[in-house]
């Protein structure tokens, strides 16, 4: 069941599937973010069809790695899970195709895209173009309530239990890191970038989960005042930087761990050639 709050500015939205909860307020109100994940809503609150809804649990799914990368997604068993029809289903894992999270292959139909140490270095280059292109142009462009808002979303991502568990970040930190990113940018002025924004940070979430298993080598909420602080100051040379380095820092960890990972289930046995994870990084990382 989705519901849609009365009111022209925001719309709370609950999904009796998945139990989340999201918000969408402000300039962005087509879009909300439920644990740092997009969810369309549509202008006048009566356009969500049952195409949209179920993009949106599978979105959710992927992300949170409910649906663990490389998966089958078998068509007969989803059809019946969300009890849509199968050219629906084919549209929403289409649109999620189209955003890098599922991939076609021959004979095998749909798949949860895999995770990679190429395809996050690549990812984040990408990533670090359009943040810092954004955050140039929302400071150029920014106002006081978008000041309010950095400040709202800091204070907010500051004061949130990050972890629910030893192997899992809280739900509510999650959502929290994803408003208080968006909402750096958020007055850039171009639809356009804070589209692809929004799908680079989603892409990225995937491997979030992969730097839970090393231990705490950073103090991230200092990263996001000093961020916050700089960009409010209105430097962008260093605010720039700091979110250059950030994105890099995360990335830098999460190797490490899926490097690790590898190197636990490798096989026994004589190794060569292997180059390390800080040197691939810094051959494919752009130039600061």
């Amino acid at each position: 069941e989705l519901r849609l709050a009365k009111g022209g500015r925001s719309a709370d939205i609950f999904s009796g599937r998945t139990g989340f909860r999201s918000l969408a307020r402000g300039r962005l109100p087509l879009a909300a973010i439920t644990f740092g994940v997009r969810v369309k809503v549509a202008s006048n609150g009566k356009a969500i069809t049952k195409t949209t809804e179920t993009c949106q649990v599978l979105r959710t799914a992927i992300l949170l790695g409910e649906l663990p990368p490389g998966s089958r997604l078998r068509t007969n068993v989803l059809t019946k899970q969300y009890k849509i029809s199968l050219s629906s289903l084919r549209e929403a894992l289409t649109q999620l195709s189209a955003e890098g999270l599922t991939r076609t292959e021959a004979h095998r139909g749909y798949t949860v895209s895999a995770l990679s140490i190429e395809d996050l270095t690549d990812l984040t280059r990408v990533r670090i173009g359009i943040e810092t292109l954004g955050l140039t142009w929302a400071i150029e462009f920014g106002n006081l309530e978008w000041e309010s808002h950095i400040l709202a979303a800091s204070h907010r991502l500051a004061n949130t239990a990050r972890m629910v568990d030893r192997c899992s970040h809280s739900p509510q930190w999650a959502e929290a890191h994803g408003a208080y990113h968006a909402a750096l940018v958020s007055m850039c002025g171009s639809p356009r970038l804070l589209q692809i924004r929004q799908q680079l940070y989603e892409q990225s979430e995937r491997y979030r989960r992969f730097e839970i298993t090393l231990p705490r080598n950073r103090d991230a909420d200092d990263e996001h005042r000093r961020i916050a602080a700089a960009t409010i100051a209105r430097d962008i040379p260093l605010a720039t930087r700091l979110m250059r380095e950030h994105i890099n820092r995360t990335t830098d960890n999460i190797i490490k761990a899926m490097e690790s990972r590898a190197t636990v289930n490798r096989p026994t046995g004589p190794r060569s050639g292997r180059t390390t994870p800080s040197s691939r990084v810094a051959h494919r990382r752009p130039v600061a």
